[in-house]
């Protein structure tokens, strides 16, 4: 998982010297890949359903990684189709643009393929 933060700098006096106009960015990442703690967290950032999330979570310990971003497993590729209907519906909060990038995208990270 990754974690973007920028910060701008209009002006700042320090041991440094002046700083005027800066950027500053960072990036924190943690170990994703197989991590169900993660996948379970992120999934509830982008308020998935609990029982929706406890799914994949089982679905995932049976199946085996995919070789790339284009080839998850069936059972994966069905939990998705559902994800993306319930946006469709309205019962996930999340519109359909958004779900299936969002949800490949993690998978992805929890898969470690990019």
């Amino acid at each position: 998982m990754s974690i973007n933060n920028n910060y701008n700098i209009n002006t700042a006096n320090s041991i440094i010297g002046d700083i005027n106009n800066s950027t500053i960015h960072q990036s924190n990442t943690s170990n994703f890949k197989g991590n169900d703690e993660l996948l379970r967290e992120s999934l509830n950032q982008k308020l998935v359903p609990e029982e929706d999330i406890e799914e994949i979570s089982k679905i995932l310990k049976q199946v085996a990684p995919p070789k790339d971003k284009d080839n998850f497993p069936p059972q994966v590729t069905e939990w998705l189709k559902k994800m993306v209907v319930k946006s469709l519906e309205g019962s996930w909060e999340i519109g359909v643009a958004t779900a299936g990038s969002v949800l490949s995208q993690i998978l992805c990270l929890y898969f470690g393929i990019m």
